[in-house]
């Protein structure tokens, strides 16, 4: 009998078969166990190591040994006159039978639960505070949490989080995509907090985590999709490249993933959102390498913020038509804010080279508003919106744009349009608290509601919190607002400059004690802040029109009405109740960038003008 002859006598092949069919069913299924209890990646190749090292003892038992009446027995010692082999086979075929029908039934129901979880049918056409979505909108939303640094050399931490944030960026484009700006999730990198209480923090629906180990030049990148309701993996991704792969890796990672989120983008059109930019992967790490230290110069590290633009320099010097890099170079926080013929060269050449139409519109939207062309930047900003209305950039620019123009009325009224589709999405919270501060009475009761809503579900947050305490005063709620600074000082808030919160902190104090008539209390808590901190004129501005002290607040200001100045003096215009008319300089510079007059608003918890009135207020 020859060989293979011998080999279908013995039911190799069959063996072989039923090994092969099990071991891929006990991977799935144990991929799937140890991905919802949170188990290492070193216990799934532990599996994976044992399987393998089966097959080979498995062939080796199946040629050498034979199933008989008496049980297992070496092949040499059967009677073949009296031996099964067919009986043996027979078997054999019921259990791969049974085996292929367990694969298949576990393979229908692992798509029926993946549709199920990204498809979940109509729903309620109600908005709950805090949900990104709304009845058959399908509004998802996601957060990408920083991927853990499993490499050897911790010197690696920057390639994972940049990584991370370009996958977030990537993410963002698509325009049925909700994505929590990289400041809100790279809070909890390296938190113990389970996934549920993180995603219903930042509000959003999905959660998004993983792995990065390099070593030399190989790559392992392990992702993992996570539906914040119940933990349900959603999809799940281990790769295994070389480093000049780094670039498609990305790519494949945000495209599965908005793929498992059954996003509604064309596939080819999502192939272009998620394109890096460069093919280049010396330039790429450079770029990877810029964003991480932009990340930690967020903290006011000098040397970080230096080290962040020569990345994205030396990006450009590799591949000179990166268009990200260029947007790097011009808003890395070691550029001086006055160098503006470094800061526009570095966004026109961005423009130039950027493939994508829609991000060059909101490239040059960016262009405009360095120029001071604010009616131009709002058409841009709203143009980019149309095509990705999802994103929090051109949303925050746009509400924060038409305040600065006096339109309180649309600025409110997109700030609440938001709100009903996403919730307290806290990329743009900061952006709507400024225009319900100063538009409040365009609608009183949600802006209420919103402040109120903020304390509640970010009480971490301080500078939130600090938005959401004017709103509170201009809606009367002095209690709630009485709290406020006392939980700033317990949060104990750490910022690149240290001397704002002490700013800040001086300002609540302020409006809330002359919105509860101390004025004379306000006064006093003044005198001792001044004494005790270093402020600006602009600061000191915001604080003497708060005290009602008019007159000194603009003479204060006179000085700065010149063109050295113009940006410090045009910078308070983000204040409603600034009133541009006693500066010649910066009202002509205004009529020449074509910005109209806006109407000047009130600040409803000011102080009286304690200078004449010096029996005002009381004395607790």
């Amino acid at each position: 009998m020859s060989f293979f002859g011998e080999l279908k006598r013995r039911n190799v092949f069959k063996v072989v078969i039923a090994y092969l069919v099990a071991a891929w069913l006990i991977l799935q299924v144990s991929d799937v166990i140890l991905g919802n209890i949170g188990a290492p990646d070193w216990v799934f190749k532990v599996f994976l190591l044992l399987l393998a090292i089966g097959f080979p003892l498995v062939v080796v038992v199946a040629w050498a040994f034979e199933m008989t009446p008496e049980g297992l027995r070496r092949e040499r010692d059967v009677d073949r006159s009296i031996s099964a082999p067919s009986s043996t086979g027979r078997k054999l075929n019921i259990l791969i039978i049974a085996t292929l029908a367990l694969a298949l039934g576990y393979f229908a129901w692992e798509r029926h639960v993946l549709l199920e979880a990204v498809d979940p049918g109509p729903q309620d056409e109600t908005v709950s505070e805090g949900s990104a979505t709304k009845g058959d909108s399908a509004m998802r939303s996601i957060a990408v949490l920083p991927f853990v640094n499993m490499s050897a050399d911790p010197e690696q931490e920057w390639f994972a989080d940049g990584l991370t944030e370009e996958l977030l960026n990537a993410l963002a484009r698509t325009a049925d995509l909700m994505v929590t700006a990289r400041t809100s999730s790279f809070k909890y990198k390296g938190t113990t907090e389970d996934v549920p209480t993180i995603a219903r923090a930042l509000g959003v629906e999905n959660i998004l985590e993983g792995s990065v180990r390099r070593s030399g030049d190989r790559l392992r990148v392990t992702a993992q999709l996570i539906r914040a309701s119940d933990g349900f993996h959603l999809w799940s991704q281990n790769y295994d490249r070389d480093m000049a792969d780094i670039i498609d890796l990305q790519e494949d990672l945000a495209t599965s993933i908005a793929r498992a989120l059954q996003t509604a983008t064309d596939p080819e059109e999502l192939a272009a959102m998620v394109s890096m930019g460069t093919r280049n992967v010396a330039a790429y790490q450079s770029y990877l390498h810029g964003v991480e230290m932009s990340l930690k110069a967020w903290n006011g590290d000098r040397g970080d913020s230096l080290a962040s633009l020569k990345a994205f320099e030396k990006a450009v010097e590799i591949d000179p038509q990166f268009s990200r890099a260029y947007i790097g170079i011009a808003y890395s926080w070691a550029q001086p804010r006055d160098n503006q013929e470094i800061i526009s060269a570095a966004i026109d050449r961005a423009i130039a080279y950027e493939k994508d139409p829609i991000t060059k519109t909101y490239y040059k939207a960016r262009r405009a508003l360095e120029t001071g062309d604010e009616i131009t930047a709002l058409r841009l900003f709203s143009e980019h919106m149309e095509s990705r209305p999802n994103s929090t950039t051109s949303v925050t620019s746009l509400i924060i744009l038409l305040r600065a123009l006096g339109r309180y009325g649309e600025s409110v009224g997109l700030a609440k349009a938001f709100f009903e589709r996403a919730g307290y999405a806290i990329d743009v919270a900061d952006a709507t608290l400024h225009s319900l501060r100063d538009g409040w009475n365009e609608d009183p009761d949600f802006a209420l509601k919103y402040a109120r809503g903020i304390i509640e579900r970010f009480p971490d947050q301080p500078l939130l919190i600090y938005q959401a305490h004017r709103v509170l005063l201009a809606t009367g709620d002095i209690e709630t607002a009485r709290k406020l600074p006392g939980v700033i000082r317990r949060l104990n808030p750490s910022d690149w400059r240290p001397s704002d919160w002490d700013w800040r902190l001086m300002l609540m104090t302020l409006r809330q004690l002359c919105a509860e008539g101390r004025n004379l209390e306000a006064e006093r808590a003044f005198e001792v802040a001044v004494e005790d901190g270093d402020f600006s004129e602009n600061q000191m501005w915001v604080a003497l029109k708060v005290l009602g002290r008019d007159v000194e607040a603009e003479s204060l200001l006179v000085a700065l009405d010149n063109a050295e100045n113009f940006r410090q003096l045009d910078g308070l215009r983000a204040y409603g109740f600034f009133d541009p008319r006693p500066y010649p300089y910066l009202m002509g510079r205004l009529e020449e960038m074509g910005i109209p007059a806006k109407a000047v608003s009130t600040l409803p918890y000011r102080c009286s003008n304690t200078s004449t009135e010096k029996g005002a207020g009381s004395s607790e």
